[in-house]
């Protein structure tokens, strides 16, 4: 097949697919809803020249603050599209293009491990996923995050392939790792090791601290960015945020968090609404506020406190068929959809539905998928690193799954829950490309298990 007819197949194939399976899921147009308005509102600001700023409202007063929870690329990608094409379903509109260039980079990577028919089945199972649609009707970084994931991994892959380490490729890896970086923090937990372990295969020592040179060097510049603006030295407050949310947030009293949102609230009124805000205070006392209460909650509750923290790493583990259920709910009682699991429960409690067992029944069946998928998940991952081959495809899919596996659990301890979804729509593409090789990994285990039984009935 000419490559012009593939690449044409490809953008047809996922542009009918993803639009079919989002409006068989929504049976709307996209709302953003899910992605809060946050996002737009940073889009809107760059392009009215506010810089990456956040407007907050006090005393019918307008205030705009400096944003320390967020990295700009998105924002910055978003703004530049409204720019050109404003609408308030913009952000749909450059998910779509942004997913379906994605998908043709997806493409050539699975072309390196299966036969072009198989190919398209993956995408189109993956294209119908709920995780996808449901990035779709979000503005914020999911899709941008999974094409420019596609073209890292595509540059990975080949750096890995060719001989020489070719400078273009050395460029262009670091470039799309720079590039996820400014995109979301916590991808970093994937570039460094997928990185790391790139030049270790390759003997490539000085690429390997010059691309960590480069990366430290982009987070010193941002944290830069943040000194001078607010007069707090930090990359990001979202690591504090994350786990407030994360373990006391979710955990606490309401009483409790009523006392704490007042706390905050103060630091606002103290600090930020005034003629000469003194954002660094600020900055640095909700962070230190933050790590306090997480700090507490741990030595109250450890117990709980390592069951989240595992709760964390297992809702990181690829299938999350959390939007599914969510959207079976929400068709049968007509609920506006996505919800998290507190809104569903407050819409059937006030709807007065009998159908406890029924919903119960609904969750049941997709957690015990999930557990299943994610053993399945471990099973592949394990065959995959203890499989010594030195198949070079086999080697790359190694490198990949261990860089997604450190990425899941340190995402899993920080995010959790509260960022699961959102979190893995970028590497959901990688557990297909598991699924290489799966018939000759068994294979493998199966014939060295026999061996060892052999060698003991031989000694016997």
């Amino acid at each position: 097949m000419p490559k012009i007819k593939i690449v044409f197949s490809v953008i047809i194939l996922s542009f009918i697919t993803v639009i079919l399976s989002y409006f068989i899921q929504f049976n709307s147009f996209p709302n953003n809803h899910y992605g809060s308005d946050d996002y737009d509102q940073l889009a809107d600001n760059i392009i009215n020249f506010y810089e990456f700023t956040r407007i907050e409202t006090h005393n019918g007063k307008n205030y705009y603050f400096p944003v320390l929870d967020r990295v700009p690329l998105y924002s910055f990608t978003l703004g530049v599209f409204k720019f050109f094409f404003y609408s308030n379903k913009s952000f749909f509109f450059l998910n779509i293009l942004l997913f379906i260039l994605g998908n043709l980079v997806f493409y050539k990577i699975l072309k390196f491990f299966f036969s072009r028919y198989l190919c398209f089945v993956i995408l189109i199972i993956f294209s119908s996923s709920p995780l996808v649609a449901r990035g779709l009707n979000s503005a914020d970084p999911q899709i941008l995050s999974y094409c420019l994931f596609s073209f890292y991994v595509y540059f990975l892959i080949i750096s890995i392939k060719e001989k020489k380490f070719s400078l273009i490729n050395f460029f262009l890896v670091n470039f799309f790792s720079i590039l996820l970086i400014l995109t979301r923090h916590n991808y970093l937990f994937f570039v460094i090791p997928s990185i790391f372990f790139l030049y270790i295969y390759k003997k490539e020592y000085l690429k390997l601290f010059i691309s960590f040179l480069i990366i430290f060097f982009i987070i010193f510049l941002w944290s830069f960015r943040n000194y001078s603006k607010t007069n707090y030295f930090n990359f990001s407050s979202l690591l504090s945020s994350s786990l407030y949310i994360e373990y006391v947030v979710w955990r606490i009293p309401l009483e409790q968090k009523k006392i704490n949102d007042n706390f905050i609230n103060d630091l606002r009124i103290n600090y930020l609404f005034k003629p000469n805000p003194k954002l660094g205070t600020y900055f640095k006392l909700v962070d230190e506020f933050h790590y306090s209460q997480i700090l507490l909650y741990i030595k109250n509750y450890p117990e709980k406190f390592m069951l989240n923290f595992f709760k964390g790493i297992y809702a990181m583990h690829g299938l999350s068929s959390y939007p599914t259920k969510h959207i079976i709910l929400s068709k049968i009682y007509n609920f506006d959809y996505p919800q998290d699991g507190a809104s569903i429960a407050v819409n059937l409690k006030k709807k007065q539905f009998d159908e406890v067992f029924f919903v119960k029944s609904i969750f049941f069946i997709f957690n015990l998928l999930e557990i299943i998928f994610a053993l399945f998940l471990f099973l592949i991952l394990t065959l995959h690193l203890i499989n010594k081959s030195s198949n070079i495809n086999l080697r790359i899919i190694k490198l990949l799954s261990f860089s997604t596996l450190l990425y899941i659990i340190f995402s899993g301890i920080i995010g959790g829950i509260y960022y699961a979804e959102r979190g893995l729509v970028p590497v959901f593409f990688i557990y297909f490309l598991m699924f290489y090789n799966f018939r000759a990994n068994i294979e493998f285990v199966i014939n060295k298990i026999k061996k060892k039984f052999t060698k003991k009935s031989y000694i016997l």
